[in-house]
């Protein structure tokens, strides 16, 4: 991809991907590109390309609202159907926040900014995230949790109308310090899955650990602690 028509040089551009998820046996039909470091002021930003015949093209170029310099929008970035959700996990003294835009025809708005009940300086909520149907996931593997520093967390947001709404906030079981649960996530039905890759695991310092979630209702329990036998 050509990031911009006339502007070539965009820094960072590719340090996140997603794909519109594929219905059936239809291919994707959205991309989006971020470029965390993307200036002015290396604010950042993430580029929406639609594929037609084979051919891709981009239609957008989005910026937070409120973009600020060095606040990361486009660390991790996230497409479905009609909404695109955008981390910014420097925003606000690295607290963090994600960005929600809609697409209308062909163009792309902002329809709101997400941070979390218990937002905190350095968290970095924003770091990953993943949205599946109506539901966003957002790792802030920097939070500290009753406590206990660098944790990390994960919170899950619904679709409620127009809005969207906190539903949970996840930690592991065994939460320990500088773990860094919430930096990398991943979901598919009503199953997501969390990266803690300073878990120490089987004697090992920082050899890591995955924990799964199942969703039911509302609440969202941990069925398994995942770590590699060797």
């Amino acid at each position: 991809f050509n990031p911009q028509e006339q502007e070539q040089n965009v820094p960072s551009f590719g340090t996140s991907v997603a794909l519109t998820a594929p219905h059936e046996f239809a291919s994707p039909d959205y991309a989006i590109v971020g470029a965390p470091r993307d200036n002015p002021g290396r604010a950042g930003s993430a580029h929406i390309f639609n594929v037609r015949a084979r051919t891709w093209k981009r239609q957008a170029r989005i910026v937070a609202a409120d973009a600020a310099e060095g606040d990361g929008f486009g660390t991790a970035v996230g497409i479905e159907r009609n909404v695109a959700v955008v981390g910014a996990h420097l925003d606000d003294r690295s607290s963090g926040s994600a960005y929600i835009f809609e697409r209308s025809g062909t163009q792309w708005r902002q329809k709101q900014k997400l941070v979390p009940g218990d937002l905190e300086r350095s968290n970095e909520f924003g770091r990953e995230l993943v949205i599946h149907e109506d539901v966003i996931v957002v790792g802030a593997p920097n939070h500290t949790h009753s406590g206990v520093r660098f944790t990390g967390a994960a919170y899950v947001f619904v679709r409620d109308g127009d809005t969207w709404v906190q539903q949970a906030k996840l930690t592991a079981d065994d939460a320990a310090a500088s773990d860094s649960f919430g930096a990398a996530v991943a979901m598919s039905g009503k199953t997501l899955i969390v990266g803690a890759p300073k878990v120490d695991s089987n004697g090992e310092k920082d050899s890591g650990a995955a924990y799964v979630f199942v969703r039911d209702g509302d609440r969202w329990i941990q069925q398994a602690k995942l770590v590699s036998s060797d």
